[in-house]
């Protein structure tokens, strides 16, 4: 079976049953296991004392390792894999679980229905993903938060993903899975890991240029189809004009697009902490007055989007 059928078939199943709790009474989720080899070589290595240089080097030396322990087990997988067709059933769910089709789709959707209920349980949903301090957050910051989440987690929890399978299959996903995995965790630029994740936040953001450069061209069509010509242009315009400035090199193509496609501001100035971040705005004409009901419009492009996707990659079926 060709990778582009063997990936439809884990994205209905992570769609149909996502992460299935019954499941992780016997065994954990692939990302804690990564997680706890990651959380290994942070702990045996990271030590601040050692100075920048030592760190940087060390950081380094923990991305290779991440990257062929990721590539290794994904070339066991796959040779285990081609030894049955009977295994395919398996296959296919290791990819759904290295997938966040269903669960983005949740979580997002999750901060509309707490701000249905109020707006201190609406930041209660949003802290759960984003880093950002909800505490003074408004209901019009909430929806934004979640809008800008949605848009950039697509890129890099499910349009990666799915992008680097369709790459390297099995070994490609699962070493991508540490290397985002690893940034999670360790790619912060705070005192702790500002030296010593220095190389992964970098390879993570060269993993993902393509994959997020990719959910913007998906945005994009879906701009052409829906609002014609006038709307793609603004698109395009908008992410020339605002993506490229935005403080990641990757976040504002998604964020920019979403927020072309539903006529609204994304980013703008928040708090992390204390500290107040002065972020670009993203398409500064669009409405700044958000509300609760846009997040389930967002949702709604994030489907349509992966929609696309798979029509875009069913003629590569034979190929792939």
């Amino acid at each position: 079976m060709s990778a582009v059928w063997l990936l439809i078939a884990a994205i209905l199943l992570d769609v149909a049953i996502g992460d299935p709790a019954w499941m992780y009474r016997y065994i954990s989720h692939p990302v804690v296991y990564i997680g706890n080899i990651i959380d290994f070589f942070d702990q045996g290595l990271n030590h601040w004392k050692l100075g920048k240089t030592k760190l940087v080097l060390r950081g380094y030396m923990v991305l290779i390792m991440l990257f062929f322990i990721g590539l290794s087990i994904g070339v066991g997988l796959e040779y285990l894999f081609s030894l049955s067709l009977y295994l395919l059933p398996i296959k296919v769910l290791i990819i759904s679980l290295l997938l966040a089709v269903r669960s983005l789709y949740s979580h997002v959707k999750q901060v509309y229905t707490a701000l249905n209920q109020g707006l201190t349980e609406g930041k209660a949903a949003v802290a759960k993903i984003v880093g950002r301090d909800v505490s003074k957050m408004t209901e019009i910051s909430v929806t934004r938060a979640a809008i800008e989440s949605l848009a950039e987690n697509m890129s890099d929890g499910v349009i990666a993903p799915i992008f680097w399978y369709l790459i390297g299959g099995l070994p490609g996903l699962v070493a991508y899975k540490f290397i985002n995995t690893a940034d999670s965790m360790i790619g912060h630029k705070n005192f702790k890991y500002l030296h010593f994740g220095r190389a992964v936040a970098l390879c993570d953001d060269l993993l993902n240029y393509a994959p997020a450069r990719l959910t913007a061209f998906l945005f994009l069509i879906i701009a052409l189809l829906g609002g014609g010509v006038a709307q793609a242009k603004a698109l395009w315009k908008c992410l020339w004009q605002d993506a490229v400035r935005h403080e990641s090199p990757n976040a504002g193509w998604p964020e920019a697009s979403m927020a072309v496609l539903m006529d609204i501001a994304l980013g703008g100035p928040r708090f992390y902490g204390e500290k107040l971040v002065e972020a670009v705005w993203l398409n500064a004409d669009g409405r700044q007055i958000l509300h609760r009901a846009d997040i389930k419009q967002a949702l709604k492009f994030y489907v349509m989007a992966l929609f696309l996707l798979a029509i875009i990659s069913l003629p590569f079926s034979s190929f792939i």
